[in-house]
C-alpha cells in the first residue's frame, strides 16, 4: 500500500474549538439573567461570528447563518454553554453539499475568542478559570482508500492487526506546560445537503482520516489571565503551522 501522506490540499472538513474550563461551573437556571446579557453581548459586538441565540431549560447556544455555495443558508453553532463553561467554535471548512469554505483569518478568529473571554470575566468575576484549550477537528479525505487499512498498517506488530474492527490512536505529548492531546481514528467521509437551512440527506463520499488536536494549560491550580491565554493561543498556532504535519507523516525536524 502506498505510505498516505497528510497535506492541507486533502482537508475536507476543519472545525477550530476554544473551550473555557470554569470553577465554580454555571448552573444555567441560576445564571439566566447574566447568560442572557452576556449572549446579547455577543451578537451586538461580534456580529460577524455570533447571531441568534437558543436559550432552552437546559440548553444555551448561539447560531451564525452562513451562505455557502448557491446562495443556500447553513446554520451552524459558534457558541455552546457545555458543563465546564463557554465553548467557541468556527467552521473553517466543512463538507455541505460540496465543500464550503468558510476561513475566517486565524487572527480574526483569536482576537474574537480573547474579546469574548475578557468580556465573560467581567460579568463573571467569581469564576476561575482554570483552563483553556484549543481544539482543531480535521477529517483529512483519503478517497476510495480504506481509512482503517491506512491506519493499521502504522502498526509495528503484525499480530495486533489481525482480527481488528476498528481503531483509534490516543497520543500525549505535553511540553512548554501545555497538554498535546491528539486522537486519530478511521471515519466515512459524508456530504451534508441541505434545504435552505433544513438538513435533508447525509452522503457517503469515501473514506476519510479524523485528527482532533487538542492543545490545553497543564496547571490547573491558576486563575488563567490574558496573557496566559494569549500564551496558549500562539503555542497551538505554531504546533498547528510547523509540527503538526512532519508529526503526522513521521518526518524528521
Amino acid at each position: 500500500m502506498t505510505q498516505y501522506m497528510f497535506d492541507k490540499t486533502k482537508i475536507d472538513q476543519h472545525i477550530v474549538k476554544y473551550g473555557l474550563d470554569i470553577r465554580p461551573t454555571i448552573v444555567l437556571k441560576n445564571e439566566k439573567q447574566k447568560l442572557t446579557d452576556y449572549c446579547q453581548w455577543l451578537t451586538d459586538t461580534l456580529s460577524e461570528i455570533f447571531e441568534t441565540v437558543l436559550f432552552g431549560p437546559d440548553r444555551l447556544l448561539i447560531q451564525k447563518t452562513f451562505i455557502g455555495s448557491d446562495n443556500k443558508k447553513i446554520e451552524l453553532p459558534t457558541f455552546v454553554l457545555t458543563g465546564r463553561g463557554p465553548l467557541y467554535s468556527f467552521p473553517i471548512k466543512i463538507m455541505v453539499g460540496t465543500v464550503e469554505d468558510f476561513d475566517l483569518p486565524n487572527r480574526e478568529r483569536e482576537n474574537a475568542v480573547q474579546k469574548a473571554i475578557k468580556e465573560f470575566r467581567k460579568r463573571f468575576p467569581d469564576r476561575r478559570l482554570v483552563r483553556f484549550g484549543v481544539a482543531n477537528e480535521i477529517i483529512f479525505g483519503c478517497g476510495n482508500e480504506n481509512s482503517f487499512e491506512i491506519l493499521s498498517s502504522a502498526l509495528s506488530k503484525e499480530r495486533w492487526k489481525q482480527g481488528i474492527t476498528n481503531l483509534k490512536i490516543h497520543l500525549e505529548n505535553p511540553k512548554e506546560g501545555n497538554n498535546i492531546n491528539v486522537d486519530i481514528f478511521p471515519v466515512i467521509a459524508q456530504q451534508v445537503n441541505f434545504d435552505g437551512s433544513r438538513l435533508v440527506t447525509r452522503q457517503n463520499t469515501g473514506f476519510g482520516i479524523s485528527v482532533i488536536i487538542d492543545i490545553n494549560n497543564q496547571d490547573m491550580n491558576q486563575d488563567l489571565n490574558e496573557t496566559q491565554v494569549a500564551g496558549i493561543l500562539g503555542f497551538s498556532e505554531n504546533y498547528m503551522s510547523n509540527e503538526l504535519y512532519s508529526f503526522l507523516n513521521d518526518e524528521n525536524g
